[in-house]
């Protein structure tokens, strides 16, 4: 089955540096429209100035104030609803569009534009924004799974961004002005580290013809790449008392091994195969009483930093520790049960060419795009057992681990 000609996807570089990436689907009636900027709560400098934690979050929310009018208005008078969320390394604005709603794509693009390259920054502004987010992080303080995450990645990464959540702290926001702002934007906001990724009934001709008429102003110096993270971690394996029960996080980081998107889907099917719902581990802990149902994992490539982390409530953290790290280091792979992983991931891709919703995942995970998703097939398609082990080996041998918990009970 040959996916990328099925659906037309389109990948252009325009002279301005902005990439432009479409997923032509001429027969669906919603759009799905992503500005994803490459700046995230893990870049840490700007030339010679340091990025306070939760920078990338706060533009986030300033960008949607302009001088001459709030953003939000001009979308709402196209029957439009503007979101945006930040990561690690990016911030993405995002819309869906539908094709009978009033007004046009065309003038939804060019409200898009000026929301994400036009910004307007004053110390009022900086102030409210502040407040609104100190009262996120404090929602976020009293939320236990967000906390809990937060300390792992201080363990796994100490003394990186990393170690902050993505909001920053109360202390950390305030440390921000109007010129270190547009220093900031004006070094990360630019065409060339931004992508427009569309998914819906639109021609790439069109497409190119609407953004080529939207004016974009290049800042003249170029863009500072960051450098990788060097950290010791803290490789803290405390555990809390037997029968109580607690919530766990525990998980690893990985060095720099410069996964490519081939590893990383190996190395995330080798996960599903031994720890997944379907997996042997997962029934035995369940049956056994150490896991129920909320027992969750995730496998992070991110450009600067790549993670498996582990989620439960538990009251045998010891057990479920030593389990999981047995069930990996095995290595133990049926092919028969294998050949059912993979069959399930087919099913699910395939899927997701079905809704402009899944679809527009596909550009935004984490260190890997839309070039890199849609060779998966491809990959699956000539995928040995073997082959499994030598990544799931290479990746394993070079992981650090470290537990953060808490008591419910």
């Amino acid at each position: 089955m040959d996916l990328i000609s099925e659906n037309k996807v389109s990948i252009e570089r325009l002279a301005n540096g902005l990439t432009v990436k479409l997923i032509e689907k001429p027969n669906f009636q919603v759009f799905n429209v992503q500005l994803i900027v490459g700046f995230g709560s893990s870049d840490s400098k700007v030339y010679k100035n340091e990025v306070f934690p939760g920078a990338a979050h706060l533009m986030e929310h300033l960008l949607f104030h302009k001088r001459d009018c709030e953003i939000d208005s001009l979308f709402s008078q196209l029957g439009i609803e503007i979101n945006a969320y930040t990561t690690y390394n990016s911030t993405n604005f995002f819309y869906p569009f539908l094709n009978n709603q009033r007004g046009d794509f065309s003038q939804a693009l060019v409200y898009l534009f000026k929301l994400v390259f036009d910004p307007y920054f004053t110390d009022e502004l900086i102030k409210k924004e502040t407040q609104i987010i100190e009262s996120e992080i404090k929602i976020t303080e009293d939320d236990t799974d967000s906390d809990l995450y937060t300390e792992l990645l201080k363990k796994l990464f100490p003394k990186t961004p990393l170690s902050y959540d993505i909001l920053g702290t109360t202390k950390t926001i305030k440390q921000s002005t109007v010129d270190l702002l547009e220093e900031i934007h004006h070094n990360f906001y630019r065409p060339e580290n931004t992508v427009l990724y569309v998914c819906g009934p639109i021609s790439l001709n069109r497409l190119l013809e609407i953004v080529n008429s939207i004016p974009l102003v290049t800042p003249k110096e170029q863009l500072v790449e960051n450098s990788c993270y060097y950290y010791e971690p803290t490789l803290d394996c405390d555990l809390p008392p037997m029968n109580r029960l607690t919530k766990l996080v525990y998980g690893w980081s990985l060095p720099d091994l410069n996964l490519d998107y081939e590893s990383s889907l190996i190395f995330s099917l080798f996960l599903e195969n031994m720890l997944g719902k379907r997996s042997q581990f997962f029934h035995r802990m369940y049956n056994e009483g150490v896991i129920n149902d909320d027992f969750y994992y995730e496998f992070m490539v991110e450009k600067n930093f790549t993670v498996i982390f582990f989620s439960c409530l538990t009251e045998f953290p010891t057990k479920i520790i030593q389990n999981t790290k047995e069930t990996l280091h095995s290595i133990q792979i049926s092919e028969e049960k294998f050949a059912i992983t993979v069959k399930n991931f087919i099913g699910k891709y395939i899927q997701s060419f079905d809704s402009v919703e899944e679809l527009g995942t596909l550009e935004n995970d984490g260190k890997f795009h839309l070039e890199d998703a849609i060779n998966s097939l491809k990959i699956v398609d000539r995928l040995t057992v073997e082959r499994v082990k030598e990544v799931a080996n290479k990746i394993l041998n070079e992981a650090e681990f470290a537990t953060a918990w808490k008591l419910i009970s």
